[in-house]
């Protein structure tokens, strides 16, 4: 994507995702060394968040929050990551919720929808690309910088959201599902000939699903 020579393959989602067991043919793009290397940080935040939310699977529980204990016991510093951290009983359940950072959070959705973008079509995507996270799959959102982020207004977001959570399942019912781990990811792509733009849903973990809007700006090979 910044069109430095790429010697290195990125792996996507980031390899970090996928517990020992659940690492077959994962996708990978090519990648600049200081790119792959440089968000090793916000991959690890990315997961963070998809895996605590509320509609996770059980594989989370047995296999990825062992791995996020052993990271934070290694360096306790990144407790941080739960930004204004508190309790919250939900239907009975005792769990807790916290503030999401979502630029950084749609800066690695952007980055994981344009490598399946270029795994799927084989060129760059330099067009628009907007996810949109179900509201159930985070307890807190801080909507202020959302707009300059992604270019909606929150009520435009809000908008998407509801046909995304109304339909999704629906209108991607006749889309296969793509990858080969799909108990950690998959994905399902909708081309929307009418509208001139795609839309992938990516589901994380069992049971987070992210939407995301292609916009209708030319491709680069």
């Amino acid at each position: 994507m910044c069109n430095r020579y790429a010697t290195t393959r990125e792996h996507v989602p980031p390899r970090c995702f996928f517990p020992r067991g659940h690492r077959e043919q994962l996708i990978t793009v090519p990648s600049c060394p200081i790119h792959n290397s440089s968000k090793s940080d916000d991959d690890e935040y990315l997961r963070l968040v998809l895996a605590s939310s509320i509609t996770s699977g059980d594989i989370v529980r047995d296999e990825i929050y062992p791995k996020v204990k052993r990271s934070i016991k290694k360096a306790p510093k990144k407790i941080g990551l739960f930004k204004n951290l508190s309790p919250i009983n939900i239907e009975g359940i005792e769990t807790g919720t916290y503030q999401v950072d979502m630029p950084r959070l749609l800066r690695g959705l952007e980055h994981i929808s344009k490598g399946i973008y270029f795994h799927e079509y084989g060129t760059k995507w330099l067009g628009s690309v907007t996810p949109i996270p179900p509201s159930s799959s985070i307890l807190r959102l801080d909507t202020s910088p959302l707009q300059p982020s992604i270019g909606f207004s929150v009520q435009q977001l809000e908008e998407k959201r509801a046909f995304v959570e109304a339909s999704g399942k629906t209108i991607f019912a006749s889309s296969p599902q793509k990858g080969h781990n799909p108990e950690i990811f998959y994905y399902q792509i909708l081309e929307n000939q009418q509208f001139h733009h795609k839309i992938f849903r990516l589901v994380f973990f069992g049971g987070v699903p992210i939407v995301v809007y292609v916009g209708d700006s030319p491709s680069i090979s």
